[in-house]
């Protein structure tokens, strides 16, 4: 995201969250409008109980790389993405599901919201912290490495990044 960002020119400030992470109350606002709806996905991937050391197979956000890690090529575990119906991020994920014949299913966080427990609990690495790298926009929070929802936010298109450059 770094080498994405001084590519196009685009001034910003890095939280190391290995040493700074998030507390559970910030990880909840970051994830929730002010009526307290989820406005971000969540995807688990598989159904394996919680690692130590890693915590539970999660993909916080539309993610296409870190979505492609925590598969590792087996596309058989399933997913459940909990998100939103019609929202562009919960989308992004079904349809990267899709693409790679992963089965799914879709919980509507409108109707079954993820308790803040549950969620945090999700999002946490036991000894490490917070799990995913996010970006903050003026307010608007993009997760992971979503280039459209950056696109959308910045309002034009973004030049990648060579390897080079990265």
């Amino acid at each position: 995201m770094e080498a994405l960002l001084s590519h196009n020119g685009i001034e910003f400030e890095l939280r190391d969250l290995a040493h700074h992470p998030l507390s559970a109350d910030e990880l909840w606002a970051l994830t929730h409008d002010a009526q307290g709806r989820q406005v971000v996905p969540i995807t688990r991937i598989g159904s394996a109980p919680a690692d130590p050391r890693t915590g539970l197979n999660v993909v916080l956000g539309y993610d296409p790389i870190r979505l492609a890690e925590r598969l590792d090529g087996d596309y058989s575990q399933g997913a459940t993405v909990y998100g939103r119906p019609c929202d562009a991020g919960t989308d992004g994920v079904l349809a990267y599901l899709r693409e790679h014949r992963v089965a799914s299913t879709l919980v509507d966080v409108d109707t079954q919201a993820l308790p803040k427990d549950e969620l945090i609990a999700m999002l946490t690495i036991p000894p490490a912290g917070n799990r995913t790298p996010y970006t903050l926009v003026d307010g608007t929070l993009v997760l992971g490495y979503d280039i459209p929802r950056l696109e959308q936010v910045f309002g034009r298109k973004l030049a990648l990044p060579t390897d080079e450059q990265a």
